[in-house]
C-alpha cells in the first residue's frame, strides 16, 4: 500500500502515519524528518533547506524531490510506504508521477485553522532523537523529558505562533490544489469531522482496506428507539422554525426547543456536547453551523436562519437540521435554500441497502454543483444511534461507488451544508461559529434515516410536514 496524508502543517498526519504504520507494516517517509537530518548532518542539501526552513518557509521542490527519491529507493519501500510532508506543491506530484511512483490512496485530513493553532502551541519535541509529543493529547511521562531517550523537549521554531500562520498560509496557496490533482485522479479521500465533532480528527477508515469502521446495526427494537427520539426531535426543530419571526433572539428560539424537549421527556443531546453551551445550533445568513444562541442577536427581516437540534430518549439519538426564511428573502436565498433541500432529498434516494456512502455524497455534489452553488468539506453527515455522532461519516461530495457499503439496520444523518459562493469556511475565536470566508449565505439541512432494503426510511420526516405533529 502506497499512501500520501495531505493536510496543513498540524492537522495530524505525523499520528495517523504512526497507527496506519503499526497496521500496515509500511514505513513511514516524513519529509520534515528527513530534511531536519539533512540539516542536523551538515549535507549540501541540508545547508540549502536550512535558510528555508529557518524562515518559516517551504523548501524548493527540487531539494525535496531529491530527498524523497533516494528514501524511495531503499530496501524497506518495496512493498510500500506512507508519505507524510511529500508533495506540497502540483510541481511536486508531478514529479513522483515521473519519477514513476504509484500511489494507491491520497488521503486529505481536514482540520480548520484556528484548531490547528491551538493544537500546535502545544507540540513538543526532542532536541536529541525527534520523538514528537503534546502537552495534552500525547504528554511525555515527565514534563520535558524524551520518553524514548530522555532528550531535553522543545517547541520547535515551526510551531511558534507567527510561523504557524505563515505556514498555513503557504499551504492554502501552494499545497491546497493538490486536492483537486488527486481528486481527478480517482486517488482521494477527505477525511472531516463528524457533525460538530471538535475535538478528534481522523483518517477515515473505509481508505484502507485491512482497517473497518464501527458501524452499529440496529435491531427491530433498537430501531423503534431511534424513531421515538427522531420524531421528537423533528417536532422540536419544528417548533424553533416556527418561532422565528423580526426581533426574536436566537436565544429565545433555543428556549422554545429546549423546553419542548424537556416537556415531551427527552433530552437535549447538542447541550454540553463536546462543550457546546446551547440545545441547538443557530446559524443566521453566513454562518454555516453550529453559531451559537444569544440575547443580543436579533432576527430581522430577509435573515435566513439554520436551526440543527436532537435529543435523546431510551439511550437512543435523534439529529436533525432546517434553514428557515424570516418573511420574504431575495430570489437567490430562496434558490439556494431550495437547491439544499433538494440536494437533501437526492441524497436520500441514493440511501438503500446496497448502495454505497459516496453514492450519497455524490448525488448531493452533483445537484449543488449543476445549480452553480458548492458543498462544504469541512463538515460531513455521520451515523447515529446510542451516540449522536456515530460510523460512519457520510460526506455531502465524492465518488459514486465509494466508502462503507449500506447495510439495513444502519443509522445515518444526511445533512448538505450548501455555500452561495465558495465552500471554504472558517471557524471562530469562540471555537464554533462556522462562517463563510467569503462572506456568502449557507444552507443546512438534514435528516436521520434507517437504511432498508426498499430505501430509506426519513426518521425526522416531521419537521418538512405541514400539519404534523407528534
Amino acid at each position: 500500500m502506497k499512501l500520501i496524508l495531505l493536510g496543513a502543517p498540524g492537522a495530524g498526519k505525523g499520528t495517523q502515519a504512526e497507527i496506519l504504520c503499526d497496521k500496515l507494516g509500511i514505513p513511514t517517509i516524513s519529509t520534515g524528518n528527513i530534511l531536519r537530518a539533512a540539516v542536523k548532518d551538515g549535507t549540501p542539501m541540508g545547508k540549502k533547506a536550512k535558510g528555508f526552513m529557518d524562515a518559516g518557509a517551504l523548501v524548493p521542490d527540487d531539494v525535496i524531490v531529491g530527498i524523497v527519491k533516494e528514501r524511495l529507493a531503499e530496501p524497506d519501500c518495496a512493498k510500500g510506504f506512507i508519505l507524510d510532508g511529500m508533495p506540497r506543491t502540483i510541481a511536486q506530484g508531478e514529479a513522483l508521477e515521473q519519477m514513476g511512483v504509484e500511489i494507491d490512496k491520497v488521503v486529505n485530513l481536514i482540520v480548520p485553522d484556528e484548531a490547528i493553532t491551538r493544537r500546535m502551541s502545544g507540540r513538543r519535541v526532542c532536541a536529541k532523537c525527534g520523538a514528537s509529543y503534546h502537552i495534552v493529547n500525547k504528554p511525555s511521562a515527565k514534563e520535558g523529558v524524551c520518553d524514548r531517550c530522555g532528550g531535553e523537549l522543545a517547541i520547535r521554531k515551526d510551531d511558534e505562533p507567527a510561523t504557524v500562520l505563515d505556514r498555513l498560509k503557504a499551504y492554502h496557496e501552494q499545497t491546497e490544489p493538490l486536492v483537486e490533482f488527486y481528486r481527478q485522479r480517482g486517488k482521494l479521500v477527505e477525511g472531516s469531522r463528524p457533525g460538530f465533532h471538535r475535538g478528534h480528527h481522523r483518517v477515515p477508515a473505509q481508505a484502507f482496506g485491512g482497517l473497518k469502521s464501527m458501524i452499529q446495526i440496529k435491531n427491530a427494537a433498537e430501531l423503534e428507539k431511534m424513531r421515538k427520539a427522531c420524531a421528537i426531535s423533528a417536532a422540536a426543530l419544528k417548533a424553533g422554525g416556527e418561532a422565528i419571526e423580526p426581533g426574536i433572539t436566537t436565544a429565545e428560539i433555543d428556549k422554545i426547543i429546549y423546553d419542548f424537549i424537556v416537556r415531551h421527556g427527552a433530552r437535549p443531546n447538542f447541550l454540553h456536547l463536546y462543550g457546546f453551551p446551547a440545545t441547538a445550533c443557530i446559524s443566521v445568513n453566513d454562518t454555516v453551523i453550529h453559531g451559537i444562541p444569544s440575547r443580543q442577536q436579533q432576527i430581522r427581516p430577509g435573515d435566513i436562519v439554520s436551526i440543527d437540534t436532537g435529543c435523546k430518549i431510551d439511550g437512543f439519538n435523534g439529529d436533525n437540521a432546517c434553514t428557515y426564511a424570516c418573511g420574504k428573502i431575495d430570489l437567490e436565498a430562496q434558490r439556494l435554500l431550495d437547491v439544499t433541500k433538494e440536494s437533501l432529498h437526492r441524497g436520500i434516494e441514493m440511501a438503500c441497502g446496497g448502495n454505497r456512502v459516496g453514492d450519497i455524497g455524490h448525488a448531493v455534489q452533483s445537484y449543488v454543483e449543476e445549480n452553480g452553488f458548492s458543498v462544504v468539506r469541512t463538515f460531513v453527515g455521520h451515523g447515529v444511534g446510542k451516540e449522536l455522532h456515530e460510523d460512519p461519516e457520510v460526506p455531502n461530495f465524492g465518488n459514486a461507488g465509494r466508502g462503507p457499503r449500506l447495510v439495513p439496520g444502519m443509522c445515518i444523518a444526511v445533512e448538505p451544508m450548501v455555500c452561495q459562493y465558495k465552500y471554504a469556511v472558517k471557524t471562530l475565536k469562540d471555537g464554533w461559529t462556522v462562517k463563510t470566508c467569503d462572506g456568502g449565505l449557507a444552507a443546512h439541512f438534514e435528516h436521520t434515516m434507517a437504511i432498508t432494503t426498499a430505501g430509506a426510511e426519513v426518521l425526522t420526516h416531521g419537521w418538512e410536514e405541514p400539519g404534523w405533529t407528534l
